[in-house]
């Protein structure tokens, strides 16, 4: 059984190789990209695809694909995404599409395809809107919180949960927006707080959002409401970038469901 992950063969975030790429390599699989030409062996072989959805007519190639080409280019619109999480019972914040007509404030307006937090821009009342960002697709409730986790789902379960921290020495850490930029770090165990109910209860929506869209892997943020302790998901990565710990874990978590499906 040959095992093919399929992504970039660079990083788009600007690192010298993908996520994908150093998985291929650490686990001995075989790495391609949108510009191969595999030969496929539809009774053996499998198919990972890390965050891309070219060439769909491969998924029908292999004897199985994990993350199928249309639930991945699905999640890539995020406001749709969003929209087919909350009515498969996964606690989102609201959104809205109209700027005319925004009820929900503070809401941070979103692109239609976004990555890294690049786009957000806060609305704080109805006279911003008159200078807002144009190329804002919909608008997102802001939960107040003081508490972000990440989830990594693998069919049902989760094999990796890290909390984002601030960084310590970082010149400025927002208070909202948590992205390594903006002086935020992801931990796996030490340096805080296990809270296992609230965890517990996070978990669960990260599995139904995972499977609400048709993905096999993903992760997924969450923020905890300051106030009732609720979990809310925030969207799903299908291509999240991963040290050398992450790599680890995903693929002996790929290597063990692979094993235990033949």
């Amino acid at each position: 059984m040959t095992i093919y992950i399929l992504s970039y063969s660079h990083s788009p975030y600007g690192d010298n190789s993908s996520t994908a790429w150093k998985l291929a390599e650490e686990a001995e699989w075989e790495f391609i990209n949108k510009y191969s030409n595999p030969e496929f062996t539809r009774e053996n072989d499998i198919l990972i695809r890390w965050g891309i959805h070219n060439h769909p007519d491969w998924d029908y190639k292999v004897k199985g694909v994990l993350n199928c080409a249309p639930a991945i280019k699905l999640n890539c619109c995020k406001a749709l995404a969003h929209y087919i999480m909350a009515n498969n019972g996964v606690t989102v914040p609201r959104i809205e599409f109209l700027p005319g007509k925004i009820s929900i404030y503070p809401s941070l307006s979103r692109w239609k395809y976004h990555s890294q937090a690049k786009d957000i821009k806060f609305i704080h009342r109805e006279e911003e809107l008159s200078s807002r960002d144009w190329k804002a697709f919909y608008y997102t409730e802001l939960i107040k919180s003081e508490i972000e986790y990440r989830f990594h789902i693998l069919r049902g379960r989760c094999i990796r949960m890290s909390r984002k921290l601030p960084m310590r020495r970082f010149p400025f850490v927002d208070p909202i927006i948590r992205s390594f930029k903006r002086g935020w770090k992801l931990r796996d165990k030490d340096g805080w707080e296990h809270l296992p109910d609230i965890e517990e209860k996070a978990i669960e929506q990260s599995v139904k959002a995972v499977e609400a869209l048709g993905l096999d892997f993903g992760a997924v943020d969450v923020v905890i409401q300051e106030e009732t302790n609720i979990p809310y998901v925030l969207e799903v990565n299908s291509a999240p970038r991963l040290n050398a710990l992450g790599r680890r874990k995903y693929i002996k978590a790929f290597k063990r469901m692979l094993e235990n499906a033949t």
